[in-house]
């Protein structure tokens, strides 16, 4: 099971609090990225199956941004294609397309004819005073016209992105986006709290009289409202910022939480790849469109690699793992690193369990997140990191 990801980073215009490798569509670069894209897929894949000892098996391809849909679906063919020639595509696989409500180059019947078979829009408010405030570049209008569009190109699969706790939001206007998602043809709805990054124009906004930040206690006030009435609307929170109705999932995304192998491909995506021994390596691609790839020179490109120890690879597949509200089957987790969980964070469990931070269900041997103390999630899974290893041996 492999899951790629694509980085397209072209965009109209950057949003005040975007803090993802983007590059502005006027600035040019396309016809560069596009052959330099389509030689990494091939050298990644050809690599990756050496490492595996077969040809791989994508059960997942996720294309995003930056804006995708600012590139035509016969480029997303292109890919496909080549993807074709150096690996096999799951019959079932999921491909989602990252698209923005005013910012598409092709039709959606357009991009559903290539492939794609799931679509993430991304939406953040219903309010057009509150999109303005995010500098979005499109209405509320415009986002509920997209939804519609894609809906009758036959992409079932939606899911849509919001934002809380930025700027002039207040629980009401947030109930109103929430109630406006309901009552959408949608399968899954992310949600996520703002992060304010020092690189973005954000982090000098928030320190303005006229772009106040509301309290934590509203913050988080606002997240349980989303997942209080989102439940009631049949959706499940499945991950800490991500609800779904039942078998619609992001597969795409639970690879990356369950740290499974994924290849990441374009300027500023990563990878990540487990090894036999234990250990894991990362990659990181340079976050310049210009120099990213050669294509043809593979060992020209500016890759950061990163290769995790063991320890680190089992903190890592603690901390992501327990972002998933079904939590973690210890022995099979066990069994796979080779590590004695429980005796490894004895010193750090029976305190996380008793302040019901965590649950431990000792019948199903599943250990998971408390959900109604999701708020306090980052501070519980740091307890996680440091703790030497016990082998189970």
């Amino acid at each position: 099971m492999t899951a790629l990801y694509i980085h397209v980073p072209f965009c109209h215009s950057v949003c005040n609090y975007c803090d993802f490798y983007v590059s502005r569509s006027k600035h040019g670069g396309q016809e560069q990225y596009v052959e330099s894209v389509l030689s990494e897929i091939e050298h990644e894949l050809h690599t990756k199956a050496q490492l595996a000892g077969a040809a791989l098996t994508l059960t997942s391809i996720y294309v995003g941004g930056g804006t995708p849909t600012q590139l035509p679906a016969s480029f997303y063919q292109r890919c496909f294609d080549t993807i074709r020639a150096h690996a096999t595509i799951a019959p079932n696989a999921e491909i989602t397309l990252e698209a923005n409500p005013n910012a598409m180059v092709d039709t959606p019947d357009a991009y559903a004819a290539v492939g794609f078979n799931r679509i993430s829009l991304g939406i953040q408010s219903f309010n057009d005073r509150e999109l303005k405030v995010l500098s979005r570049g499109h209405s509320a209008q415009q986002a509920l016209d997209a939804v519609a569009a894609f809906r009758v190109a036959v992409i079932s699969n939606i899911s849509v992105d919001l934002m809380y706790g930025f700027p002039h939001q207040t629980p009401d206007s947030w109930q109103a986006t929430l109630e406006q998602v309901a009552a959408l043809p949608i399968q899954h709805v992310s949600f996520y709290g703002l992060q304010v990054h020092e690189d973005t124009p954000y982090h000098r906004l928030v320190k303005t009289d006229a772009y106040p930040l509301p309290p934590d206690e509203q913050t988080v006030s606002m997240f349980y409202q989303a997942k209080s009435y989102l439940e009631m609307q049949g959706f499940t929170l499945y991950e800490l910022s991500n609800m779904a109705r039942e078998g619609f999932e992001s597969r795409h995304n639970k690879a990356y939480w369950q740290m499974q192998p994924f290849i990441g491909v374009g300027p500023g995506a990563s990878g990540y790849w487990p090894q036999p021994d234990g250990t894991a390596v990362l990659s990181e691609n340079a976050r310049d469109l210009h120099t990213w790839y050669v294509p043809g020179e593979p060992d020209k490109r500016r890759t950061l690699i990163t290769y995790y120890t063991q320890q680190e690879h089992v903190e890592n597949k603690l901390v992501f793992g327990l972002r998933l509200l079904t939590g973690l089957h210890v022995p099979s987790l066990e069994r796979e690193l080779g590590v004695n969980i429980l005796k490894t964070y004895a010193k750090v469990l029976p305190s996380l369990l008793e302040e019901k931070h965590l649950i431990f269900d000792t019948d199903t041997q599943m250990l998971r997140l408390n959900p109604e103390k999701i708020h306090l999630s980052n501070t519980v899974l740091a307890e996680f990191i440091g703790e030497p290893l016990v082998s189970c041996n």
